[in-house]
Order: structure tokens, then sequence, then C-alpha cells
């Protein structure tokens, strides 16, 4: 196999391995269930995930999602 066989192997494998870190807004709103505008809502007032735009998209990296919901957690007395 020679080095551009390689190479390109080794970028496909970290492309395919970025990709199944992150997740589409519709996988945001299922998990919450509530609606694509409520999102929308979020991101723009700054509150919710931390988010990315690929291709003209919003998603999220599934740790900022974990993030966030531990970060809204609410501690009530025994």
């Amino acid at each position: 196999m020679d080095e551009t066989t390689k190479d390109s192997l080794v970028k496909g494998d970290y492309l395919r391995a970025l990709k199944d870190d992150f997740v589409s807004d519709d996988y945001l709103c299922d998990l919450l269930d509530i609606g694509k505008s409520a999102t929308a809502t979020m991101r723009r007032n700054g509150r919710g995930p931390q988010w990315f735009r690929l291709n003209g998209r919003p998603c999220y990296k599934i740790s900022d999602i974990k993030a966030w919901i531990e970060s809204n957690r609410v501690v009530t007395a025994a």
C-alpha cells in the first residue's frame, strides 16, 4: 500500500470518528422533546448547549449536550 492510500485511510477514519461525535439539531429536538423553533431560540439567546454550524446547519457535540444537561441539574432538599 502506498503512502497516499495510507494517508487517505487515516483521514477517512478521522472524519468518520469526528462525524460520530456530532449530532444534528433533529437529534437534540428529539432528545429534549422540543421543536426546531425552540432550539433556534436557544441558540439565538445564547442558551442551550454550545453548537457549530457545519454545512450551513446547526450541530452539537454529544459531550457539549451532556455538559449542558449537567449544568442545569437542580439539587433538591432531602
